[in-house]
């Protein structure tokens, strides 16, 4: 008997869970004292949504800050729940529809 490979499939829930770790730990070591604890300074500098600098033409903000996290347990949570549901969503509505389904939870998160 030949032993065949099956191929895991690749998920995009995994290179979200990638930039969001990276970029905590980038937060951690630039902010004063290496804390887990977010100040608003390192999330604005990083790229939080500020309606001030929305207004004045820094629109990336509107998708940066979805991959900024506070604190520690916001991104431990955070990541679990994506690693939790980020599969199952991607099986059931397809790679290319991941942008459909993030998209519209970010809107919410902004307007309201």
């Amino acid at each position: 008997m030949e032993a065949t490979s099956v191929k895991k499939p690749f998920f995009i829930s995994y290179i979200l869970i990638g930039i969001n770790v990276l970029l905590f730990v980038l937060m951690v070591f630039y902010q004063p004292g290496f804390s887990t604890d977010m100040t608003v300074n390192t999330l604005i500098d990083f790229g939080a949504k500020s309606n001030m600098h929305i207004v004045d033409g820094e629109y990336y903000r509107l998708v940066s800050s979805m991959f900024l996290h506070a604190s520690l347990m916001h991104i431990v949570f955070n990541c679990l729940a994506l690693r939790a549901f980020g599969r199952d969503i991607e099986i059931f509505f397809g790679k290319k529809k991941i942008p459909d389904c993030i998209l519209p939870i970010r809107h919410n998160r902004v307007t309201g």
